[in-house]
């Protein structure tokens, strides 16, 4: 672990978005919860918190480690529900996806999701129409 601490002191200096691909590539390749919780201890052993973007019916099936990382004080923002191709649905259908990620993290966990990164980051114009 002690080699990811250059990745989590840009991601507490600079934001999410630098160390990010690092991170998921060295993690994300594990079972997934144990890799969240890996996440966590590394990032809360230099003080910093993370972003995980997840997707609604990942949450559903997982509630325990999304009440941790809640716990834990590490934020969680949406991925979608279904983790669907966005350019490819109509706005009618994006809306309802983001509408059931947003109702179950209300529901089920009383959280409140605010960021959003769209599935395999595909962004058309709609998509952020959408997010207002």
């Amino acid at each position: 672990m002690s080699e990811l601490v250059p990745y989590l002191k840009l991601l507490s200096e600079r934001g999410p978005s630098i160390a990010t691909r690092e991170l998921a590539s060295r993690f994300f390749r594990e079972a997934p919860i144990s890799a969240v919780r890996r996440v966590m201890d590394v990032c809360e052993s230099v003080d910093a918190r993370f972003t995980f973007f997840i997707v609604g019916i990942s949450a559903k099936d997982n509630p325990a480690i999304i009440e941790e990382i809640i716990d834990r004080g590490h934020e969680i923002a949406c991925h979608g529900h279904e983790h669907l191709r966005f350019p490819l649905l109509t706005p009618d259908w994006m809306r309802r996806d983001l509408e059931q990620a947003l109702e179950l993290f209300d529901k089920q966990f009383s959280y409140s999701l605010n960021g959003f990164r769209a599935p395999y980051l595909e962004m058309k114009e709609y998509v952020y129409t959408g997010l207002k």
